[in-house]
């Protein structure tokens, strides 16, 4: 795991799991449905 949030948000900075990634100026930490059919991010 991660030892503290700047570690956790290096690993997460360049996800492009879902389409969010195209358009993201921030990481929010939470677990929602994306707006886009069939992705959920994380």
């Amino acid at each position: 795991m991660y030892e503290n949030i700047e570690e956790l948000k290096e690993a997460i900075k360049d996800c492009n799991k879902c389409k969010l990634c195209k358009t993201r100026k921030n990481i929010v930490f939470g677990v929602r449905r994306c707006k886009y059919k069939n992705d959920v991010y994380r």
